[in-house]
């Protein structure tokens, strides 16, 4: 239950799940910029405040999508995600700016998403994220495609932090094994 008509809970997810990702970004010292129109599965284009920031001055894009009803794999590793194949084939295309999909997931009452006290505001979900670059080409036949999101791979401050520094040292978003 989301509080907004059924018509709008898409959009009502995706307005929560982006503030989710800006303050992010906000905390971890970045900018993040509304791609507009988002004509390559790209919703957000994070780069750095202050040249010099970082050497290279890196950029990464974000695909964001919220979910309230996540399917988990069996021992909670993983997220399955339905990706329309569009999105799905431009998040794995080789680009100059990185792309990774950002899934957030919300409780499903929107009553929820937020705790609030005089100390503190609390975004109640977590947002995770993955990597699609270099993956298999989708069945033209297929309209969607289903990616798997670790649960380890949570979009943090940290993680961006990481992710910024290795696009910076032109080693793409993942950390090398």
């Amino acid at each position: 239950m989301t509080g907004v008509p059924g018509c709008y809970e898409s959009l009502h997810k995706e307005q929560f799940s982006t503030a989710y990702v800006r303050a992010v970004v906000a905390a971890a010292g970045y900018s993040a910029n509304r791609i507009d129109p988002d004509t390559h599965s790209a919703d957000l284009q994070i780069g750095t405040l202050a040249a010099g920031q970082l050497p290279r001055d890196p950029k990464l894009e974000v695909q964001i999508k919220g979910t309230s009803v996540p399917c988990y794999s069996p021992d909670g590793a993983l997220i399955s995600f339905k990706l329309k194949r569009k999105n799905y084939d431009d998040l794995r295309a080789h680009v100059l700016v990185p792309r990774v999909l950002i899934v957030v997931v919300l409780p499903q009452d929107s009553t929820k998403w937020v705790a609030q006290t005089c100390a503190a505001l609390a975004l109640m979900c977590c947002g995770y994220w993955a990597s699609l670059a270099g993956e298999e080409d989708s069945d033209p036949k297929r309209r969607t495609i289903t990616v798997q999101v670790p649960c380890a791979q949570v979009f943090s401050v940290e993680a961006l932090k990481r992710m910024m520094r290795n696009v910076s040292d032109d080693k793409g978003v993942a950390d090398e094994a």
